[in-house]
Parts: structure tokens; sequence; C-alpha cells
């Protein structure tokens, strides 16, 4: 069709699953045949990724070339979303359906906009006058009894069924009104009633069938083969995990899942109402040994200790100390008993025996027991608020039907009937003798019933037992019997060529449809793949009521999933929390188990969690170790951000190091102020104005430097903290120096002949000052080169902060500056004390000598108290020995010299200087 219309550039959207992607192969295929090209293919799901992206895709699509758009795949479940899709795509594109969206007439006329002018082909209907005819007998007027036709009538029609609870459920299903009618309706008048949809595929497949059957039915007849060669086993109870082993069992197939599977859905009940602690109450035969030996494999797999195992038994030995072994269960810890194995038949002594040891615990009924509703319905007492669990119960609409048929008063002769009828209703029978059996076994009355007793009325009826499993195990050896008769059809095989190794793959494939899903009956065990339900049974008026509380599901890769309602559980003594079942407390937040017994795991002792170690959660195995950056709180229950620690600039240290810096600044100002006042004044210009000048200003800056060091840490203040301390103290250290030595120069010179005289002058002490300085710069250009400071976050020294200091980078760096500090200030300190006695006029040897004794004494005190503390401290100790040192240097040099130039002037004279000399 396409190259008819000459399409050779296409785009294609299917659906994501199997059937989209197998139709999709084919299309590549052929259209690679017929030189077709595929320009996109867009594979449509639901995932949000891409639901999310639909405009964005469908403008996408819209910029291409292509004008024919394929169809294909199965119908999308997002219809919406699809449609959104296509409507934000096409406008004057074609669309393409292949057959199975045709079919789908619904989804066609409910949006005629987007399929306006579109193109599909599918199967060529055909007349059927033998359907047309037989249909016509089935109007809703005609059989006013048939449910099916009834449903169609209320469904297409509107018609009201004489079922009021019918009526009422329609109308909150479909929330559309009900009339009466009047008999006009046909079915045959529904819209595309026989060629809408598969309708002549439903027609000739039912009428293959039916000459398939007619055939092999008339094989039979003439082979004299009969139903019974077809030998195959299909239990509704065994539960036995031995039987999965398919080499042994190769076609046993079970409706139930076996033993390990219904234990291991038990174990997670257990564990999620958290209880680690059970008792457990098994029959004495191989059943209870089994499934006893299975549930204890389970629980050590789940971590949950079984306190006692119990085996109830008829034994004389036993039901004498029944009352002993009740009181022992009850005054232990155990709260939980789970009872397994098959039923009791010392019924009266294990009520007593329940009735003893349980009173608030809670009991769980494994499937079998579950199923046994007159054993639960007889002691309501003791089963109330108990939990069992067991196989989701199926809707099973052909099999209500089937059974409304099979009345007591259609079927008078049907003995089954006759008793259930005896023993549910009470109904007498014609038989006087039996009647006279039945009161003597029941001792219950019977009467004579009136014909409206129905068996469907029975209470648990459908669900109850194992009816579901009986029901699916019909109706799957029934599947596999007609998917083997319609292959008998086709291959020309007769029913004698088939023994039960060949029926055993179409039971094998058989699938299993539900309201919402469809899969294989069995999975690679042979086993139904089985929903459980976690039912709550509750005295409510002498009588025992079941609800469900929660669900386990499964599917055929094994995955499971738990869902459960706490809120509608009903416990012993109206306890709205979930009773507790352990051997031990749960240890609190901030605590971990330890192991107090050898025999049970369960049992634990609690120790609180190590040094850096939180629990957030009851009951942890293990502590949990906090981040670099965390620490617990003081209970251990949650891990917070350590506290970041530094000289912050709001930190009262830090307010009083920058008060006593700024006021040591000031008083340097004023210094140098009264120093260029009186420059010209002999005492400022006997010892080197210049010198006096640069060592004060290296002072104040000394001073200042102090704010490098104070607010948080960067690699920047980091680079400039210790060099700038280092150099600025370098000069002020050299200035002291240079002052010294010309000290020392000017009196060496004034002897006659010396040569010294050649130097005396203001060369050599600035000489000394740049030298010195330079050297201390050229280290300080190395460290930086070669391995400078850096911000350094100290998480180990302190357990609950984190100090952010600076690292030194190189450390050989750093105490090559101070070292040659240090050097510095001791010879200068050792020059100004030999020169100490020179004349007191012209001499400030001992101010020189005194200043360097206390920058020494301060420096080499700082040095234990600095390598003996962390953090900020460390920070405010260098601080402290900065501006003592540089207090010393100017208190020590220039006060006495400012006290003479403010407070006596008169010895700020060059007469007075000369007289001193004279003397």
């Amino acid at each position: 069709m396409l190259k008819y219309f000459g399409w050779t550039w296409i785009g294609i959207i299917r659906s994501e699953d199997d059937s989209g992607s197998e139709e999709y192969m084919v299309l590549r295929e052929v259209m690679n045949l017929y030189k077709i090209c595929i320009s996109f293919t867009f594979e449509f799901s639901g995932r949000a990724s891409m639901l999310s992206n639909l405009d964005e895709q469908a403008h996408s699509i819209k910029k291409g070339s292509v004008n024919v758009i394929v169809i294909c795949g199965t119908l999308f479940e997002f219809e919406t979303d699809f449609v959104h899709f296509i409507r934000g795509y096409v406008e004057d594109e074609t669309i393409i359906l292949s057959p199975v969206w045709v079919a789908n007439i619904v989804l066609i006329g409910k949006h005629p906009e987007i399929f306006n002018c579109s193109l599909y082909f599918w199967a060529k209907s055909t007349s059927i006058a033998e359907f047309l005819n037989f249909v016509d007998e089935f109007q809703p007027h005609k059989k006013p009894d048939g449910k099916l036709l009834e449903d169609l009538s209320m469904i297409e029609f509107g018609c009201s069924s004489v079922d009021k609870r019918k009526t009422l459920l329609f109308d909150y299903f479909y929330k559309k009104p009900l009339h009466e009618c009047n008999g006009t309706e046909h079915i045959t008048d529904i819209q595309h009633f026989f060629h809408g949809g598969n309708a002549h595929q439903v027609y000739l497949t039912v009428y293959s069938m039916a000459a398939t059957i007619h055939d092999m039915l008339g094989l039979m007849k003439t082979s004299g083969s009969h139903l019974s060669d077809f030998n195959h086993q299909i239990s509704y109870g065994a539960t036995s995990p031995s039987l999965k082993d398919r080499r042994v069992f190769p076609t046993l197939f079970r409706m139930l899942q076996n033993d390990f599977v219904i234990y291991s859905n038990l174990a997670q009940m257990l564990k999620y109402f958290g209880w680690t602690w059970i008792g457990i109450i098994r029959s004495d035969d191989d059943s209870g040994s089994e499934e006893y030996m299975v549930l204890r494999e389970v629980m050590n797999l789940y971590k949950i200790c079984i306190s006692f195992g119990l085996e109830f038994s008829g034994r004389v030995s036993m039901l004498r100390n029944l009352d002993e072994q009740a009181h022992s269960i009850k005054k232990g810890s155990v709260n939980v008993i789970v009872i397994c194995g098959t039923l009791f038949e010392f019924e009266t002594d294990f009520v007593h025996f329940i009735r003893g040891c349980v009173e608030d615990g809670t009991i769980i009924l494994s499937p079998v027991w579950a199923a046994n509703i007159v054993l639960i319905g007889k002691h309501p007492e003791i089963f109330n608020c108990s939990l069992s669990f067991r196989s989701k119960s199926t809707s099973i609409a052909e099999f209500v039907n089937f059974v409304d048929e099979f009345q007591p008063h259609k079927k008078p002769d049907d003995k089954l009937l006759e008793d259930l009828s005896m023993t549910e209703f009470g109904c007498s029978s014609v038989d006087k003798r039996k009647n006279l059996l039945f009161k003597y076994y029941y001792k219950r009355p019977l009467h004579e019933c009136n014909g409206t007793e129905h068996i469907t009325d029975i209470q648990h009826f459908f669900h109850g037992g194992n009816a579901d499993q009986v029901y699916l195990a019909v109706y799957s050896m029934a599947a596999a019997l007609h998917d083997m008769l319609g292959f008998m059809k086709t291959s020309g095989s007769h029913l004698s060529d088939f023994n039960h190794q060949k029926l055993h793959r179409y039971i094998q494939a058989s699938y299993y449809f539900s309201e919402n899903t469809s899969h294989q009956y069995f999975n690679e065990d042979g086993e139904f793949v089985t929903q459980y339900v976690i039912q709550n049974h509750l005295l409510v008026n002498k009588t025992i009521l079941t609800n469900d509380v929660g669900l386990f599901e499964q599917s055929i890769s094994r995955e499971q999933s738990i869902f459960i309602n706490a809120s509608l559980i009903k416990w012993k003594n109206d306890q709205k929390e979930i009773p507790r079942s352990q051997c031990s407390e749960d240890c609190l937040a901030g605590n971990r188990e330890v192991p107090s017994s050898d025999v049970h795991e369960c049992c634990h002792g609690c120790v609180p969690c190590s040094e850096g170690e939180m629990s957030n959660k009851t009951g942890s195995d293990n502590c949990m170790r906090c981040l670099d950056h965390e620490w617990p709180n003081e209970n251990k229950t949650e891990c917070n951000p350590k506290l970041i620690e530094f000289l912050s600039y709001t930190d009262n240290l830090s307010l009083f190091f920058m008060v006593i810096s700024l006021f040591l600044c000031i008083l340097t100002f004023l210094t140098m102020t009264v120093f260029i006042s009186y420059v010209d004044t002999p005492i400022v210009r006997a010892n080197n104005k210049s010198l006096s000048f640069v060592l004060l200003v290296s002072i104040m800056l000394g001073f200042l430097c102090v704010f490098l060091f104070l607010g948080h840490p960067m690699d920047t203040t980091c680079w400039l903290r210790q060099t700038s301390f280092g150099f600025l103290f370098t000069i002020a250290v050299s200035s002291v120096l240079g002052k010294t030595v010309m000290v020392w120069l000017a009196f060496k010179a004034t002897k006659p002949g010396s040569v010294w005289k050649k130097w005396v002058g203001v060369k050599l002490p600035n000489s000394v000052v740049f030298i010195c300085s330079s050297l201390q710069l050229l280290i300080c250009i190395a460290w930086l080169s070669v391995s400078p400071p850096f911000q350094e976050l100290d998480k180990r020294s302190y357990q609950t902060k984190i100090i952010v200091q600076c690292n030194e980078g190189s450390v050989i760096g750093f105490y090559s500056v101070l070292g040659y500090m240090g050097i510095l200030a001791a010879f200068s300190f050792i020059t100004a004390f030999l020169a100490r006695t020179l004349p007191d006029s012209f001499n400030e040897a001992k101010y020189i000598t005194f200043s360097m004794l206390v920058f020494c004494s301060v420096w080499i005190a700082m040095i234990p108290a600095y390598l003996s503390t962390k953090g900020k401290y460390m920070v405010a100790v260098e601080i402290f020995a900065i501006l003592t040192s540089n207090t010393g240097l100017l208190v020590c040099i220039f006060f006495p010299k400012c006290y003479k130039i403010l407070c006596q002037p008169n010895l700020n004279s060059r007469k007075h200087l000369l007289d001193n000399r004279c003397k």
C-alpha cells in the first residue's frame, strides 16, 4: 500500500512491550524488502522521564519531513498522554493503523479529530447468517434469567435490573442512570456488534473449537480412547518443598507455592511488626515436622529467634502436663505464637491448652489453619485478634453462575446437595433413617425446607477452605486440554498418540487471566504464583469476622513486596500500638546491640556507641561513624556539624587585640609626630634621625599587621601573615642594629689616629638596614616560591570542632624567617650590651640593650606557649608576642627621648650636650 501511494519515507510509533518490539522488527524487515526508509522510531511508554518531554519530542518529529506515520504494537495504557502527543504532532500528516489498533473502535470514535482521514486495514468481515439467527434468540426480554444479557442491557441500553443491589453497584461504578426497559431492545442493535473489534475472529475461534471437539469425540468413539489416558497431577493443597524437584516430580503441578515461600512471607510479616522472639506449636506428624524444619531455616535467614517449638500430640504423657506446659509458656516473654502443621485430632485438648497459654498474646495461623473456618468460628474467643495469611481469593464469575443452577430444590435426587442442605440449613430428608442418623450425630433438629435455600448462601462457600485452589486446578487442566486438542486438529494427530508427558508442556504454558492482569499459571518449579492476604480475625457479637489488612505480591520472577495497613488491625486488650515480642528490649538510639546469649542471637545487651559514632534508630546492630566534618551530639543520636573555630573579628579576644593594636599604633604615630616636630633638636639628630623614622614606621606597621592574623584564614592572608610580620620585624631589628653600630663607631672614631673615622656617617647604618632586610626578603621570596602557606582545616585536634588555620607550607622556610630574625636580635643585643658604658649624652645603647632584652625574652617565652596551644589561642599567643615585642622597642627606645623632649626641654640643647661632654 505504501509503495502504491509512493510513500518511501515513514515514521513508526510503537508500544514499549514485547508485541511492539516484535512488530517493529517485522516492519523493518518488510520495509527493507520494499525499499521503504524509516525516518524515526518512537517507543511510547508511561515512564515519567518520557511523559515529561512529550511536547518537545512531538515538536522535534513535526519539524521533520515525514508525512506518514504507522502505529503498531498493543494499545497504549496511557491513552491521555498518547492522544496529547499525537495531537501535538499530527496536522496534515496521514496516520496508518495496524489491525490491532483498528479493532479498538472505541478509541477511534472517542478522538475522531485525530484519526480523521487516517488509513487502516484488517481482516475482511464475512456475513454470518447462522450467527445472526442464533443471536436473534438471545434478547434481554426473551432471556430474563440470562445474567450476561442482563449485564449487556444495563451497559448498552441503561436497563435496570430486578436485583436492587446490582443496580446500586452499577450506579456506583458507571455513574449512569438506569431506567426500566420495554422489551424492544436487541443486542444486535449495539454498534459494531457483529464486525467491531475482534467479533469475527472470536466467532471463528469458537466455531473451530466446536468443530475440533466434535471431531475429537468422534475419534474417541471410533478408537476406543478414554480421557483417563491423560494422566497428570495438579494438586490444590500440597506445599512440601521436596515436591519442587522437577527431576523427581516432572509432571506435578501445585496451585499453592511451597512452604519455604509461604513461611518467607510469614517471616517478612514478623519483621514488619518487629517480632523477633516467637513460639511455634506444631502437629506431631510428618507435615508438622517438615514445616517446623522449614520455619527454623526461614527464621534464621530473617534473624528471628524461636523461643520454643512445642509438638502437640495425643500422647497421654503430654495430655497430663498440658496445664504445666501452658503455665511455663505464659511466664515467658513470647507474645507471638505460630501454629503450623496439620489440624490436631484432639481439638478439645488443644483448645484447652491454647486458652491456658495465650491471653494477651497474638496467634498467627498458617494457610492450612486459616482455611479451617469451622474451627476458627467454633472458638472465637481464642482466635480473637489473631492474624493469618492465606492465598488471595479470586473473582470466579463463571463458577458463580454455574453453581447457581445447583440448588437442592432443583436437584432433589442429588445426594451431595441433600447432605449440604441438612448440615447447613437443617433441611430434613425424605429418608427417615437419614434424619435419625443426623440428629444422633449432630444433636440438631431438622425441619422441612421451602425451596428458598441456596448453597451459595453458605458462609465462605466460594472462598472458604481450598475452594479457589480447587477451581483453579480444574481450570488449568481444562485450559491445557483445550490447547492440546487445538494442536491435534491442526497437526492431524490422534488422541491415542498423547500421554501425560506430552500434556506437560500444555499445562506449563497455560495462562491465568484475572480482572487486572494475566500471567503464566506455573513458575519453573510447577507452582502457581500465589498472592497472599493477611487477615485479622475479630470477635464481634460472639462471632468471628475476618478483615483483610495486608497483601503479599509476588511475580514469576520471584520478586516480592509486602503491603500492610496496620491501622486496620485490632489487637488484644484494645491496644493501639503493635504488641512487642522480643527476647530483649530494643536498644535506644545512641546505643548498639551486643550478643548476650550463646543460644539466641535475638537476646542482646546494649552498649553506647563509640566516640565519633551514632545510631539514630532503635534496635541498631551497628553504629554509624560520622563524617570528618561532623560529630555526634551528647546522646549520640545524630551527627551535627562540627563548630568552625578561628579568631574571628567578633571574638572578645580579637576585639581586645584590635583595640590594643590601634592604641599602640596611634601612640607610635604620636611619637613619630613628636620626632618630626623636633627633628632639628640635638636628641633627634644625635642618633641618626632617618633610622629612628624607619624604626617607628616598622613598629607602627608591625602593630597593624596584627589584623592579618584576625578573621577567617584564606590563602592570601596566610601568605601575608608570617612574611609581612617577619619582614617588618627584620627592618625594625636591623634599624636597632644600625643604631647600635653607629653609636659604637662614633666613640671609636674619637680616638686619635682611629681608622674608624672614615666609616662614621649615615651610609654604614643605612647599609646595615638595607642588607639585613634584603636577606630576609630573599628568604621570604624563596619560601613563597617553593611551598607557600595555605588555608587548612584541622579536623583531628579536637573532636567537636574544626580549626581553620594557616599551614606554613614549608617548615624550613617558616623557621628560616624566624631564625634569621632571632640572629639579628641576638647580635643587636650583644652589640648594645658592649656599648652600654659609653658617655650618656650620645649613648642610647642602654635603651637598645634593654629593648633587645625584652624582645628576646618575649619570643623565647612565646615558643613553648605557641607549640602547646591549638586553634585560635595559638594565633593569640603569636599576636601577643608581636604586640609585646613591638611595645618593648617603642617604650624602651623612644619614650625616654620623648620624655626629655617634652618634659625636660632644657636637656634638649647643644650647650647641655657639650657641657656633658666636657665633664
